[in-house]
């Protein structure tokens, strides 16, 4: 079944949204499968080899561990 239904008059339709009960809607916790864990990670290491003569050591990292919000798994999203 679609989104739509017809009135039955030959024109128009009703949304099916509009026919929807209390016992048809689940309650689920707030901005649920969002969270989102974020590290970031930098560091350099300068290493003086002589007069004329430095060396560099560095590296970086990033680390996410996330779940976004789906518009797909959303009520009666046609």
């Amino acid at each position: 079944m679609g989104p739509l239904r017809p009135t039955g008059l030959g024109f128009g339709a009703y949304y099916n949204t509009d026919f929807l009960t209390d016992d048809a809607f689940e309650k689920v916790k707030y901005r649920q499968n969002v969270d989102r864990t974020t590290a970031s990670l930098a560091g350099k290491i300068d290493v003086n080899a002589g007069p004329n003569m430095n060396i560099s050591f560095g590296a970086s990292g990033s680390y996410s561990d996330r779940n976004g919000a789906s518009w797909e798994s959303s009520l009666m999203n046609y």
